[in-house]
């Protein structure tokens, strides 16, 4: 198997099966597309079992406070109030305009 490299205007013929392993591994992926991703995305799949701890917590954490919220019941006040006087501002300022097309 060959890979060709174009760098400074010459074409570079690279003979893979000659490489020691790690350095065939190398030139394989920079032949690729978007290989920085790639390795990006490899290193990440690696840590992904070490950070699920750390995720666990704080989805857990989140999750408590989304509940306490869904049952706190003066917020549902202050969210009823807010309704209210928004409502009441819509009901007044629709009003308005309509009573400048009225005469």
């Amino acid at each position: 198997m060959i890979i060709r490299h174009l760098t400074n205007s010459f074409c570079l013929v690279i003979r893979i099966n000659r490489m020691p392993l790690a350095e065939r591994f190398l030139s394989i992926l920079i032949g690729l597309k978007h290989y920085q991703l790639k390795i990006e995305f490899m290193l990440l799949q690696e840590e992904f079992d070490t950070n699920v701890p750390a995720l666990e917590k704080a989805i857990s954490c989140l999750r408590k406070a989304a509940n306490e919220l869904m049952r706190s019941y003066k917020l549902q006040q202050i969210l009823t109030c807010v309704l209210v006087a928004g409502n009441f501002l819509n009901f007044v300022s629709f009003h308005n305009i309509l009573g400048l097309f009225c005469c």
